[in-house]
């Protein structure tokens, strides 16, 4: 009888010890599992790391000879690019110069005065003015019996008013000092030519600022025009004509008060 007991319990340990075993196992080799699989995580993990480093150093090699080839040629405009520095850094390449369709900017310093080269391969020369020079120009301007003169200095007066302006009377001359013509008042965007009517348009004067393949054309930054008429009537046909040409002109806009110009220039 004892030894049926014994034996009963000796089942029931061993039964106990499989149990026991077999969940050691399971566990010992679940973190065998997760251990593998850190493993092999890990390890795709850098070489894929070193695959993407070694293919975006070779993309990156190439990027400056694509700029230098490119920068080899033309813009669409048919300027010449300036040439490119082939550095590693896509950041250490020289700036391409730009230019306007229609008109080469190239405007240079000689001392106070600024020159500029227009299509026809003319130097324009001009005074680079100073707020006291602007000043100074006004005030004379106001204080003259002349009704055009007067008129002038108004519209710059204006013009000074809203901040914007950077230059009056301006006198563009040739290389040999002779006068290809002048600027009323000038803006960055904008020359302003003041008339005191629609009679004292000239469509010489005009094309200097229009057209750039004129020999004396002097718009070296392809502003805008604006045309400030004191009297609006149209008193005769060559005005008539004026007024017809000013407005089916591109780029031209035609004033006839102060605030109507100031408005234009704040826009």
């Amino acid at each position: 009888k004892v030894a049926g007991v014994a034996g009963k319990v000796g089942e029931e340990a061993a039964e106990e010890g499989i149990k026991a075993t077999q969940k050691t196992a399971g566990r010992a080799m679940g973190e065998v599992a997760q251990q593998t699989g850190e493993e092999i995580a890990q390890r795709g993990a850098r070489e894929g790391a070193e695959e993407s480093a070694q293919r975006g150093a070779k993309e990156t090699a190439n990027i400056p000879h694509k700029v230098v080839r490119e920068a080899s040629g033309k813009t669409g405009d048919g300027v010449k690019i300036s040439s490119a520095v082939q550095k590693t850094n896509i950041h250490k390449v020289k700036t391409i110069e730009t230019s306007s369709i229609k008109n080469i900017k190239q405007v240079l310093m000689e001392g106070r005065k600024r020159v500029y080269t227009n299509l026809s391969g003319n130097k324009i020369y001009w005074v680079d003015q100073n707020p006291k020079d602007m000043e100074a120009i006004i005030t004379s301007r106001l204080a003259s019996d002349a009704n055009g003169s007067l008129l002038e200095g108004q519209v710059a007066q204006a013009v000074q008013e809203t901040g914007l302006l950077r230059g009056v009377g301006l006198k563009m001359e040739r290389a040999d000092k002779s006068l290809a013509g002048d600027i009323d008042v000038l803006t960055d965007k904008y020359i302003i030519e003041v008339k005191e009517s629609f009679g004292a348009f000239k469509k010489k004067q005009f094309l200097r600022f229009t057209d750039p393949t004129h020999p004396d054309y002097f718009n070296f930054d392809d502003k805008g025009i604006i045309y400030y008429i004191g009297d609006k009537n149209v008193k005769s046909f060559h005005e008539q004509k004026a007024l017809n040409l000013l407005e089916s002109t591109e780029n031209i806009i035609v004033v006839y008060d102060l605030e109507e110009l100031k408005g234009v220039l704040l826009q």
